[in-house]
């Protein structure tokens, strides 16, 4: 997968990683297993998960989720009365859309103050696909939705 930033994105190192995990409340997603993929643009925070292949259900890439079920079952996990409980997320939306040829799978989700912008690809001829965050605080919201659109319109599967 090839992608590229929007200007001024800043990779975060791990003296900024610990800084900010000082600050951050204790329900946020824990950032230290995005390694080296943490970044920031302004107040927005963004973390993903460039995966490679997948372990393949019983040796038959046809048995992979979809993305559609892949969405589902996210969908289904943050409304689930059990996490409720405990985990208080509220989904907002979940769409489905493409770029480049790339199907992504877009579920817009916040839990207290904190909203999320998740992200998934399909996945490539490899069975690969890219996952994550964007992080931000409710007035940031146009600002992470344009961020989210220009780096997803970048990306390109490898030939």
């Amino acid at each position: 997968m090839q992608y590229s930033f929007p200007q001024k994105t800043e990779n975060l190192d791990s003296v900024q990683l610990k800084d900010l995990k000082n600050r951050r409340s204790k329900n946020s997603v824990p950032l230290e297993q995005f390694g080296r993929h943490v970044y920031r643009k302004d107040s927005i925070l963004i973390y993903y998960t460039y995966l490679s292949s997948p372990p393949i259900p019983y040796g038959h890439p046809d048995l992979l989720e979809s993305l559609e079920d892949n969405q589902r079952m996210l969908v289904g996990a943050f409304s689930s009365k059990e996490l409720q409980s405990n985990n208080p997320y509220i989904v907002d939306t979940s769409t489905i859309v493409s770029y480049n040829n790339i199907r992504f799978s877009i579920i817009e989700y916040h839990h207290h103050n904190v909203y999320y912008l998740r992200f998934r690809s399909d996945y490539d001829k490899k069975l690969r696909y890219i996952a994550g965050n964007v992080e931000f605080k409710k007035p940031d919201e146009e600002s992470a939705k344009l961020y989210l659109n220009e780096f997803l319109q970048s990306m390109h599967f490898k030939q």
